[in-house]
């Protein structure tokens, strides 16, 4: 029985729509890396007679009130799930024979008029697509709209998750692009074959499709899985941001960001440690007499811990002992306020406090994420044997951080509790 060959013009058309899609699926990631503007979802029609994105949005839009946006991680959850199932569905078709272009484009048609808008306008609702570099001139702008505008406001919610919810969909978008190279690839190698079969004998068409899928067939199979399985873990990414929610989401970071911190101090002390274990180990200057100094040249580089300098140890000691406080102020916000951040909050309808208590939110978040770099910058400073710096860094860190303890000095309803209280006496303690 004669193998079945794929209608030419029904490869050029796969590889015409995927090249599309493409174009498409790169719009989308310039408008999440940068101010550029999403591109229209009007796009995608020319790929189907009905978008079933579009009925899917006006099904959402009818539900929800025009003041308010429907809740962007359950979105992004579903989207990521719809968009998994296709891919599993496209991994099927590219592996296994006989190869059908109608049926990839179909799957591809689904991709790009369903799950991959939906993302983009879900980010797009919750204020992740700036059409404005400046986040003042959108939030002047959102105070400023029409009462009776029918246009959904954007969800709030704070800047560390609509980060997270960009590079997440980013992530998608790549691994999407890079499934579809692996689609337009093995397109070609059929419409190789397929042109190959209508040119040659019969008997030289044998050989040629054996020798083909012999050497190339096997490596586009070993590609296409191993996009799709990238392309999986993206997807199942924005699944576990919604079962995480925005408190887990802060409290990681949070714990990221205080490991960073922690594992400075233990530099900064192990650097400080590495003289007094050369010494243990008997290779002392004095062991040299009128060579000391020559010696001490030989063994000390650039960037080594002075061996007699009494007052940099007794500075080093001191930062060291602030950094580790430090570090204990992100254990008690995580435990006292990041955990304890109000539900209410996190509605897209909040309003009044909550807004309140979602922009001291932001605030904090920046400062916590700003620290380990000026620790960053406080050892460096150390390990360039500048003292001058390295207490002005000193300065600034134990300022942020008394600046991040005062900003949630109260509960999130404005009430004193033990956070309240353990708070001044780690500032006492941060300033002794």
């Amino acid at each position: 029985m004669a193998a079945f060959t794929p209608n030419q013009s029904d490869i050029r058309s796969l590889i015409a729509l995927t090249k599309s899609i493409q174009t498409l699926t790169s719009q989308y990631f310039a408008a999440l890396t940068s101010a550029a503007p999403t591109p229209s979802l009007a796009q995608t029609s020319s790929w189907s007679a009905a978008s079933s994105s579009a009925t899917s949005s006006r099904a959402v839009t009818s539900q929800t009130s025009p003041q308010e946006a429907p809740p962007l991680l359950p979105i992004l959850r579903d989207a990521a799930s719809l968009l998994k199932a296709h891919t599993t569905r496209l991994s099927l078709l590219l592996i296994n024979n006989p190869y059908t272009p109608s049926a990839i484009s179909s799957v591809l048609r689904d991709i790009a008029n369903t799950a991959l808008p939906t993302m983009i306008g879900a980010v797009d609702l919750a204020g992740g697509i700036s059409r404005s570099p400046d986040p003042k001139t959108r939030e002047e702008a959102s105070r400023t709209a029409p009462v009776g505008s029918n246009q959904p406001t954007a969800e709030p919610i704070p800047r560390v998750l609509l980060l997270e919810v960009r590079a997440r969909v980013r992530r998608v978008l790549r691994e999407v692009d890079a499934l579809l190279a692996d689609v337009i690839n093995g397109a070609e190698q059929e419409l190789s074959r397929a042109w190959d079969n209508t040119t040659k004998s019969n008997a030289s068409s044998a050989c040629t499709e054996a020798l083909n899928i012999s050497t190339g067939a096997e490596a586009a199979i070993r590609d296409c899985l191993a996009s799709t399985g990238v392309l999986w873990e993206a997807c199942d990414a924005l699944v576990e941001l919604e079962k995480v929610g925005l408190v887990g989401l802060v409290v990681k970071r949070a714990e990221e960001w205080r490991e960073l911190i922690k594992d400075a101090a233990v530099e900064l002390k192990e650097w400080a440690d590495d003289v007094e274990e050369e010494e243990d180990e008997g290779i002392v200057a004095d062991d040299f007499g009128s060579n000391a100094e020559g010696v001490d040249e030989i063994f000390d580089t650039p960037n080594k811990f002075p061996r007699n300098d009494h007052q940099l140890r007794m500075q080093l000691e001191r930062s060291i002992k602030k950094i580790k406080m430090v570090g204990m102020l992100y254990e008690a916000l995580t435990k006292r306020r990041l955990m304890s951040f109000p539900p209410s909050a996190q509605h897209p309808s909040a309003q009044g406090e909550s807004h309140r208590c979602l922009r001291t939110l932001d605030a904090l978040m920046d400062i916590l994420k700003a620290l380990p770099d000026t620790v960053d910058e406080l050892a460096g400073a150390f390990y360039e044997l500048d003292r001058e710096r390295a207490e002005l860094m000193l300065s600034k860190c134990c300022d942020d951080a008394r600046g991040a303890a005062d900003l949630v000095r109260t509960s999130w309803r404005g009430d004193e509790d033990q956070f309240t209280a353990w708070s001044r006496m780690w500032n006492n303690a941060l300033q002794a």
